[in-house]
């Protein structure tokens, strides 16, 4: 059952018995979204799932539980030296742009084989549309930082520096210059 006033997703075995391959959620990256497990159900990932740069992702389990997509973050890291981690130790962040993260959910037992498997999609958003850039100088005016914001995410930003390398003095021309053609 989705709830979207409460940005809920909430599993129970009924629930998974009559819909196949499962419910989609899209996460956005914009605001935390729960998925509320009822019953005898687990959430699993594919285990040492390579992501990129050493980080190892493992597989996921909950029960009676929520597992928590939080928005912002430095990446979409399951990071854990376990084999499996219960859904309140984890967070998924859009940062990396993996997805759609591939999981299922499996009603009544926690073995792979010979049980029935429904999927779950979770969509994460895949690009950053920023803002316009916007600059703000030194009192001395020596340097400016650039920022922009991302529109999914207001607490991401990206800034640069600059600094003054030269300066260029003002005209000193008191007449109108002459277009030639």
């Amino acid at each position: 059952v989705y709830d979207d006033k409460k940005n809920t997703l909430t599993l129970d075995e009924a629930t998974l018995s009559t819909e196949r391959p499962g419910p989609a959620v899209r996460y956005d990256g914009t605001k935390d979204f729960t998925i509320i497990f009822k019953g005898n159900c687990f959430l699993v990932g594919q285990p040492d799932a390579d992501v990129g740069d050493g980080v190892t992702a493992y597989g996921i389990s909950a029960v009676n539980g929520s597992l928590r997509l939080k928005a912002g973050g430095e990446g979409l890291m399951i990071i854990s030296n376990q084999d499996a981690i219960t859904g309140k130790d984890v967070s998924f962040d859009e940062e990396l742009c993996l997805g759609p993260l591939g999981v299922s959910v499996i009603p009544g037992g926690y073995g792979l084989e010979g049980d029935e498997q429904y999927g779950l999609g979770v969509s994460i958003a895949s690009s950053h549309q920023w803002s316009p850039a916007y600059y703000e100088w030194s009192d001395d005016h020596s340097t400016c930082t650039a920022t922009k914001k991302c529109s999914n995410n207001v607490d991401h930003e990206d800034t640069e520096e600059g600094k003054v390398t030269s300066h260029h003095e003002d005209a000193t021309a008191t007449e109108p210059a002459k277009t030639v053609y």
